[in-house]
């Protein structure tokens, strides 16, 4: 929600300056994808133009293009004669996203490991590998986002595939991410960051085989523990039927 204020605080000041019609919609597509991320705008809500346009006091223009682009991204969903909805996937939708990812984040792994004698990709790691491991039993949710997000990301960075990153941005749903943490028990968190180290072990040794097989795992667990999420965050058919 930190992030959300933040922008609010901001607005003012951008407006103040004259910024762009292209920084309004840069500005309102992060704050809304921030309301998803944060839980503010839950997974089948309907964004009502009038109510947003009032919110950030811009024009309908900006806010339309704004939800193109989010649309886009799979953030929400355009309807006609219904307008904008926050994204809810189903569940055959989030079975294949991970089974895609299982594919993408392995290779991203032993990509990593094979590259990780370059200059630099050590210590690099050995970042990425601060504070994941040290886990309590009580968490906050956001930053626990943030942390895995960051994780997933360096792997992807260290992998030095920029094609791999492009396709690997096109599968996320951030639409159900903050419902799935929320439901993370701390011996969910705990696993979660066992396994992050294990990778992170593996690719430090430049062992790809390791690598890949740890992040393959890792991802089928994530899975796997998203089957006990409720079906009111689920539609009942995907979108692409």
């Amino acid at each position: 929600m930190a992030q959300t204020d933040e922008m609010m605080s901001a607005k003012p000041k951008q407006r103040e300056r004259g910024e762009s019609s292209k920084s309004v919609v840069d500005y309102v597509a992060e704050a809304i994808r921030a309301g998803v991320l944060d839980g503010r705008y839950a997974p089948g809500q309907r964004l009502v133009e009038a109510d947003i346009t009032q919110e950030f006091g811009i024009s309908r223009g900006p806010l339309r293009e704004a939800l193109r682009r989010l649309a886009a991204d799979g953030v929400v969903e355009i309807q006609a004669h219904r307008g904008a909805t926050v994204k809810r996937p189903s569940r055959a939708e989030l079975r294949d996203m991970f089974r895609v990812r299982e594919v993408l984040e392995g290779l991203a792994a032993r990509m990593a490991a094979e590259h990780i004698k370059e200059q630099g990709l050590r210590q690099k790691t050995a970042t990425a590998l601060a504070g994941l491991r040290e886990s309590g039993p009580l968490f906050d949710v956001m930053d626990y986002i943030e942390d895995n997000e960051r994780f997933h990301r360096t792997i992807f960075e260290l992998s030095g595939n920029g094609k791999l990153q492009q396709s690997m941005r096109q599968l996320q749903m951030p639409t159900y991410r903050f419902a799935f943490f929320r439901l993370f028990k701390s011996a969910n968190r705990q696993r979660s960051s066992e396994q992050h180290g294990a990778i992170l072990d593996a690719i430090q040794a430049g062992d790809p085989d390791r690598a890949e097989a740890e992040m393959r795992a890792h991802v089928r667990d994530t899975e796997e523990l998203s089957r006990g999420m409720p079906d009111v965050f689920f539609r009942s058919k995907p979108s692409y039927l």
